[in-house]
């Protein structure tokens, strides 16, 4: 994630963001439409009324509902065991509504669990999210010119992420909250981007970069920030080196696995060194050496960026590259890559 440009975000787009990620099982349309999972269905809420638009049927019960902005169309997620599917009606009242809802009903599924979908403005687009972080866009009703695409999410550092929540975004982009609390930005062609909480929610990220501190005391506020703004509240450990100029973080990528990255305290830049169990890494006393059992070994040679991983030959190699070697050849010799002229007989 720390190779992806930052998002541009409009203030009606980041309400948006807000809205839809903090009441997953509630939605509002343009026209003062909404709808709502009440007990096992999913009612529909119009100038005071209530209809139930949804509710169990033999692909399961509904829930996880969202409106197009044109109030048009419907879409719930239906879960019967195991299996999941997403469903797409129109968004009609009355009983002529259910009986058009009953007809024009599309159900797609995947083969592996959906954890959330949303329509797009105009309802011609359904966009869904499985748990293995694939992101699938199709058309919906027989939509015409509307996407259908399939991308998978970006890994963190060398971590997979893992989605809970996506909502459309006004220009056609799609906003996706991660499992960690963090958010991209889609372009639904393979493109991510990523975009700080504290666009979205300032006062909720302003509590999580003290909860990091408070979990992570040897994070300085800049630090905590860094933390929250690229790796939400994925990281577990933070243990910071003996001379205080570099930080190991750790974050967890099974139960008993974690990727060991380190921050440069002074210029906030980082690098990954690789995956080990879940032990806490041990420092040199010079600080310039940093490594976890039965894992990987680092050592700092210079300040960041400039700074090599150790993972056995790699020191051996590299004092063989700084003596280097000598080659004769006729006219001069090369010693450690400079030419220097051979000296010929008669020549003065």
């Amino acid at each position: 994630m720390s190779t992806l440009q930052p998002a541009t975000l409009a203030p009606a787009d980041a309400a948006r963001m807000r809205r839809a990620f903090a009441f997953p099982e509630r939605d509002a349309a343009g026209g003062g439409r909404e709808v709502e999972t009440k007990g096992d269905t999913v009612v529909l809420r119009e100038d005071g009324r209530e209809t139930v638009v949804a509710e169990p049927n033999r692909d399961g019960a509904p829930s996880r509902p969202t409106l197009s902005d044109d109030g048009t169309r419907l879409a719930t997620i239906r879960t019967l065991n195991e299996r999941t599917s997403v469903e797409v009606t129109h968004a009609s009242t009355g009983l002529l509504g259910g009986v058009r809802r009953l007809l024009s009903s599309s159900t797609i599924g995947t083969g592996h669990p959906i954890v959330a979908a949303d329509l797009s403005d105009n309802g011609d687009e359904i966009a869904f999210m499985t748990d293995e972080s694939h992101i699938h866009v199709s058309p919906t009703l027989g939509a015409k010119n509307a996407r259908n695409s399939w991308t998978e999410l970006p890994s963190m550092e060398g971590v997979p992420t893992r989605g809970r929540d996506l909502e459309f975004l006004s220009d056609g982009r799609l906003a996706i909250e991660t499992s960690s609390g963090t958010y991209l930005i889609s372009d639904c062609k393979g493109g991510f981007q990523f975009v700080s909480q504290r666009e979205i929610d300032p006062d909720a990220y302003e509590a999580r970069c003290r909860e990091a501190m408070q979990r992570m005391p040897a994070l300085n506020p800049d630090e905590a920030r860094l933390l929250v703004d690229r790796w939400g509240t994925a990281a577990a450990r933070a243990t910071v080196s003996p001379d205080g100029r570099a930080v190991l973080l750790q974050i967890p990528v099974s139960a008993d696995r974690v990727q060991n990255l380190i921050l440069e305290r002074r210029s906030g830049q980082h690098a990954t060194i690789g995956m080990s169990p879940a032990r806490e890494p041990q420092w040199s006393v010079d600080g310039r050496e940093v490594w976890i059992a039965d894992g990987p070994n680092a050592r700092l040679a210079r300040l960041f960026p400039a700074w090599d991983i150790d993972l056995g030959q790699g020191d051996l190699k590299r004092r063989q590259d700084e003596v280097g070697g000598v080659e004769r050849r006729e006219e001069f010799v090369i010693a450690n890559g400079v030419k220097v002229p051979v000296r010929k007989e008669g020549n003065q």
